[in-house]
């Protein structure tokens, strides 16, 4: 489906093959559908230097009599990466073979894995990584990717017959949140439903709270949209759970929200609410630092 003249959208889909699931892909293959937009996957190869400091560590210590060597080991890695690779590329010609020719691309490159992927996500409008607790990424390299990266980021869970349908916007009055709102908007475009919400952690819900959610049901309808704001108290909950389950409650199928933290030494230091998120993701997470 085409968008309306004069509406950014999403034309270029980055999905690196880190993480152990196939949800990523799928994801990515649903978006570029959405859009009719291009998915490129991108295999990252480990660089031959960790690979001999790897099997030179591992020839010092394991206790098989002596007759393996650093160049066996190295053999041994380089077979695993090979293989990992012919894996993942049969994955994703699976899931890209539902794209029209010439929409789905595969690129490799040897490097360091969030340097890779922030590199060569700077040159897509989206990058699509596997979220779930099992099977996705450890939490300290999305948030290194998003921070080192400067892209929006979705964040994939299991399957879902629809993405951007229903929409939930994780709303607080900071930047970043609203960098992830004008980076959504090319599904908030495409929204049946979108709910504003804010949640104020002690007390009734703060007037510049339901100001700013107010404001962004403004701002959206001058775009030409409808939406809703819902400004509630957090009590004794944390934050992240009062949204998640507002979010179940609207049956979001996409959550927009900012990524707040930073990163020292590249060590991501976040707050709660994006610590939970990135633990492992029950809705789909569109997320920009």
């Amino acid at each position: 489906m085409q968008p309306p003249p004069g509406v950014v959208t999403v034309k270029s889909v980055l999905v690196p093959s880190i993480g152990h699931s196939n949800v990523a892909f799928e994801a990515g293959a649903a978006i570029a559908r959405l859009f009719d937009a291009h998915m490129a996957c991108l295999r990252i190869h480990p660089d031959p230097v960790d690979v001999a400091v790897k099997a030179s560590g591992t020839a010092l210590t394991a206790e098989i009599g002596g007759s393996l060597v650093v160049s066996d080991l190295w053999k041994i890695l380089e077979d695993e990466d090979r293989q990992r690779s012919q894996t993942v590329r049969a994955r994703f010609d699976a899931v890209a073979a539902s794209l029209p020719k010439g929409r789905a691309s595969w690129h490799e490159r040897t490097g360091d894995e969030v340097n890779e992927v922030a590199t060569f996500g700077r040159w897509h409008d989206l990058v699509v990584v596997d979220g779930q607790v099992d099977g996705g990424l450890p939490p300290p390299m999305v948030g290194n990717i998003l921070h080192a990266c400067g892209k929006p980021l979705l964040l994939a869970g299991k399957p879902r017959p629809t993405l951007g349908q229903s929409v939930i916007i994780a709303w607080k009055n900071a930047p970043e949140a609203a960098r992830a709102l004008t980076a959504a908007m090319p599904f908030l475009k495409r929204a049946r439903r979108i709910l504003v919400a804010s949640v104020t952690e002690n007390g009734h819900p703060s007037r510049a709270n339901v100001e700013g959610a107010e404001g962004v049901v403004g701002l959206l309808r001058h775009h030409g949209l409808a939406a809703e704001a819902k400004c509630v108290t957090a009590g004794e909950r944390p934050p992240a759970i009062v949204i998640s389950s507002m979010a179940g409650e609207w049956g979001a199928d996409l959550m927009v929200m900012g990524a707040y933290g930073h990163s020292r030494m590249r060590e991501t230091v976040f707050g709660g609410f994006t610590r939970h998120v990135l633990s492992g993701v029950t809705v789909p997470a569109l997320m920009v630092h």
